[in-house]
């Protein structure tokens, strides 16, 4: 399951830096995700890649 996390965080980051306009929806999509999966596969994964959408 981590490796499929991993790669749909992944595909979702290069979404959203691909096309800057759809970074709402993949953040909301993110926030989802992390809220369905444990805490440390979201600590990982979900929200390090939600954080740095945001920074940006």
């Amino acid at each position: 399951m981590i490796e499929r996390m991993s790669e749909i965080v992944a595909l979702m980051e290069v979404l959203a830096k691909a096309w800057p306009e759809t970074r709402l929806a993949v953040l909301s999509i993110l926030d989802e995700l992390g809220d369905e999966v444990d805490t440390i596969t979201a600590c990982d994964y979900v929200w390090r890649t939600a954080f740095a959408l945001r920074a940006d």
